[in-house]
């Protein structure tokens, strides 16, 4: 790989990323490199066979472990390692390139995606979800994306895992318009989830004084609820018994009951 000597990674554009072996590699365009002029360098190519075979000199393998699985759409921005740059078609790896917005994740253009790059100073920034305090501009923005501190397995959609320091957090649909760039994005009070936590001792306690009031509370409504019916059943009873009475002795009588 021609350029600066010291330099060890290059950015590189994904052009095909279905790869036959489906071990998750990409065909990539070093930007350097110009797709027609590197393919007119080898003899007899045949579109139509030769990418994805030893012939294609496009072809590099995912840096991440093949149990991680994380490959980039076409036309995305990818950075590209050359485990010896003085020959730049043999082992070489690709890595996920960075996004300009966290709600550009589904799917972002490659040039668009170099702005926080050395080339992206004439690119215009996104929206900022949070000021130079590290406030969110809307609250209703608060949780949608990984916090510091947090761990996160993130899906190009509104699904994610969240591992925090005793709690683990499993959501489906956790925002309506987290790729829109133009708006904060919105929690949605809807979304489906899943959520673990670990109860320290003091927690425990809040936990067992909040149910034990909460059990009061309910067992103080029963016991009004069944002096209640208590008291409509004696009523229900007394006239009925009055209603008895004065159909078999006669009124006279029921004057001295």
């Amino acid at each position: 790989m021609a350029g600066n000597e010291n330099q060890i990674i290059f950015p590189g554009v994904v052009i095909d990323n279905k790869d036959p072996m489906v071990l998750g590699r990409l065909r990539v365009r070093p930007e350097v490199k110009d797709y027609q002029g590197v393919i007119s360098t080898i003899p007899n190519w045949d579109e139509e066979v030769d990418p994805w075979t030893q012939r294609d000199p496009f072809v590099f393998l995912p840096l991440l472990p093949f149990y991680i699985n994380q490959t980039p759409e076409k036309n995305e921005l990818v950075n590209i390692i050359y485990q010896d740059k003085s020959f730049d078609n043999l082992n070489q790896y690709y890595i996920q390139g960075p996004f300009s917005s966290p709600q550009t994740t589904n799917y972002e253009y490659f040039e668009s995606a170099k702005k926080f790059t050395a080339a992206g100073s004439k690119i215009k920034q996104s929206l900022s979800l949070k000021n130079q305090k590290g406030e969110y501009r809307n609250i209703k923005s608060f949780g949608i994306f990984p916090e510091p501190g947090d761990n996160s397995l993130l899906g190009r959609g509104t699904a994610d895992v969240i591992v925090k320091k005793n709690e683990l957090l499993l959501r489906a649909g956790k925002t309506n318009s987290i790729f829109d760039v133009n708006k904060f994005p919105i929690e949605n009070e809807k979304r489906a989830f899943l959520h673990l936590i670990t109860l320290n001792q003091k927690m425990v306690k809040k936990k067992k004084i909040k149910l034990f009031l909460l059990k009061l509370n309910l067992l103080e409504k029963l016991l009004i609820g069944t002096l209640l019916i208590l008291t409509m059943l004696w009523t229900h009873l007394q006239a009925q018994f009055i209603y008895i009475m004065y159909h078999i002795i006669s009124p006279q009588h029921l004057m001295f009951l």
